[in-house]
Formats: structure tokens, C-alpha cells, sequence
């Protein structure tokens, strides 16, 4: 494995750019659920980033600490909206057991796993959308957590056997 300067890093900020920002873009979408905050949080991210180049140690650790900047970025957010992130659900069906929800049409599926995902906490939310929505892989969610690779396994395999058992 091969260090990267920041100047290596500047060179090929562009390609690093236009392979990170689609996933980065849905992971902030998944956050704010408005498509046009996360586009502005994406900017901000990539701007962070590129002034940023000289903090970062190794090119390998680029896109977890790249979604460290946006998951930054999104707490800030909501930090000034003095709220958390929840998925709007029409209350009529958040007030419906899952048992009832689960049908076989798309939207009963669709509805279960939001409801689902609105009762996780948010460390396991953010699990989801990191693995799931964002593509990362379990070394880099694990650098990103500042946790262990194998423990970040453990828990999304957890949570999914969890999960699963709600659904059955």
C-alpha cells in the first residue's frame, strides 16, 4: 500500500469526486429526505473535503472520512433545527400494528420497512444507511465508526436477523 501525498490527492480530487458523490449524495438524501438540502450538504461536504486534503493520511481512507465530513455535516444540520431525523409516515398507518401492514404489494412492503427503520436507534439507522444506501463497505464503515471491522459485521448481520424476525 502506497502513501498519498496531498498533492496526489489534489491531482485526483476529481475522479475521487464523480466516484463519491452519487452514494454521498443518497446517503445525505436518506438523512434530510429533501432533495435539494442534500445536494447543498453534498457541496459543502466536497468543499470540506478538498480544503481539508492535507488532514488526511492515506488515500485508502479517503471515503470513510468523506462521509465522516457528511455525517458531520447532517448533525449540524440538525443540530440547528434542534431536531432529529424521522421519516415522515402518514400517522394513520404509523399507528397500525406490522402485522396488519404486511401485505404483498410493493407499497405494504415499502411501508413496513420504513416503519421498521423509524423504530431502530439511530446508531442502527445510521448502520443501514451507510451500508445499504451509501455502498460503504464493512473497513470503511468501521474506520468511519472508529470501531473494528468485525464488530461492525456483528452488528449489521445482528440487526438484520432482528429485523428479519419482525417482518416473519
Amino acid at each position: 500500500m502506497t502513501r498519498s501525498t496531498p498533492l496526489d490527492l489534489e491531482q485526483s480530487f476529481d475522479k475521487l469526486y464523480r466516484e463519491n458523490l452519487r452514494p454521498l449524495f443518497q446517503y445525505l438524501f436518506s438523512r434530510v429526505q429533501d432533495i435539494h438540502l442534500a445536494e447543498d450538504l453534498s457541496s459543502e461536504t466536497f468543499i470540506s473535503a478538498f480544503e481539508s486534503l492535507n488532514r488526511l493520511k492515506s488515500a485508502d481512507k479517503f471515503k470513510p472520512w468523506l462521509f465522516t465530513i457528511a455525517r458531520n455535516k447532517a448533525n449540524d444540520h440538525f443540530r440547528r433545527l434542534k431536531r432529529q431525523p424521522t421519516l415522515e409516515l402518514d400517522e394513520e398507518i404509523t399507528a397500525l400494528p406490522l402485522q396488519e401492514q404486511a401485505g404483498n404489494n410493493n407499497q405494504d412492503q415499502r411501508v413496513l420497512v420504513q416503519q421498521l427503520f423509524a423504530r431502530l436507534k439511530p446508531a442502527e439507522q445510521e448502520l443501514l444507511r451507510l451500508k445499504l444506501v451509501a455502498g460503504l463497505t464493512f473497513k470503511e464503515i468501521a474506520i468511519l465508526l472508529k470501531s473494528n471491522e468485525n464488530n461492525v459485521k456483528k452488528s449489521y448481520y445482528r440487526l438484520l436477523e432482528r429485523l428479519q424476525a419482525q417482518v416473519e
